[in-house]
């Protein structure tokens, strides 16, 4: 096999040529997944070898990354040929441990803070995430389009949070681009957790719907080489998109989700614009990041 046949074969073929050059049995493979924590049916590994299925979702990314080192291959060898997640079925719930205790603290002291004091009833039908990375390749804005509905009574507003991997210096800037206004505001102490109230034109009920659409900007030269779109409560559908500059299109792109207390990533192929799609979405964070 040529060096460019071996690149374009797909996440099947590869799995399949990687077990036959190792001599090694589904069996074999799934009983020692299973001895390592990654437990996964033994139809799985079939499917995903005859190429009827593919891999979604956490569980399943952590089944190939295991896949890799018991047939001896290189570091996202299997899991850069998935490709963009066409997952259909609800995520398991988020739990957060180590690091995200720290966020999901600072982010309920901010809720308090904007006046927030109950559950709001609110249900996502569709949440979609832009964000234009500039000429030096740092994040400079992200815009959200978000439609919404009421699972009970009457929303008219709720609070919008945004995380970055690190402090700011300065503070992000919220603009209201359509469909609503926004209020009071509030930066945490440790400087990368950045909310704001979000005011609807128009009070929304059960039956209604209410679109608005909201940008955040980043400080010039942040440094934040990250896009993660975060679903507190749960979303019909969401969309993740990065546009890179031309003059700053990356080397090295990763997508990467939390559910379940892990983090698992996955290569892409660096262009001038990557996304990633998924339904019933959250609780938990989906985003890019790149170098």
């Amino acid at each position: 096999m040529t060096d460019d046949e071996a690149t374009d074969e797909t996440f099947a073929e590869r799995m399949t040529r990687a077990i036959d050059e190792r001599g090694v049995s589904l069996s074999t493979l799934w009983r020692r997944l299973h001895d390592n924590g990654d437990p996964v049916a033994r139809s799985t590994l079939a499917q995903w070898r005859t190429g009827a299925r593919r891999p979604e979702g956490p569980a399943s990314l952590a089944a190939v990354a295991g896949l890799e080192v018991l047939l001896g291959l290189p570091h996202g060898e299997l899991l850069g040929r998935i490709g963009p997640s066409l997952r259909t079925g609800p995520l398991p719930s988020f739990q957060l441990t180590g690091r995200d205790i720290a966020e999901r603290d600072a982010v309920l002291e901010s809720f308090r803070a904007l006046d927030f004091r109950a559950r709001i009833p609110m249900r996502r039908m569709s949440l979609q995430m832009t964000g234009d990375i500039d000429a030096v390749g740092d994040l400079r804005t992200a815009r959200v389009q978000l439609l919404v509905t009421a699972q009970s009574g009457t929303i008219d507003r709720f609070p919008w949070f945004q995380i970055t991997p690190h402090s700011c210096d300065e503070p992000l800037e919220f603009t209201a681009d359509a469909g609503c206004s926004l209020g009071p505001s509030f930066r945490h102490p440790n400087g990368r957790v950045s909310a704001v109230t979000v005011i609807l034109d128009h009070p929304v009920e059960a039956r209604d719907t209410a679109l608005i659409e909201l940008t955040t900007r980043f400080p010039e030269g942040s440094g934040i080489r990250e896009l993660r779109l975060l679903a507190a409560i749960e979303a019909s559908e969401a969309l993740l998109w990065a546009r890179f500059h031309p003059d700053a299109v990356p080397t090295k792109v990763e997508e990467f989700e939390r559910d379940q207390a892990h983090e698992l990533s996955v290569p892409r192929d660096p262009r001038r614009s990557v996304h990633t799609a998924r339904k019933r979405f959250g609780p938990g964070y989906v985003g890019f990041r790149w170098s």
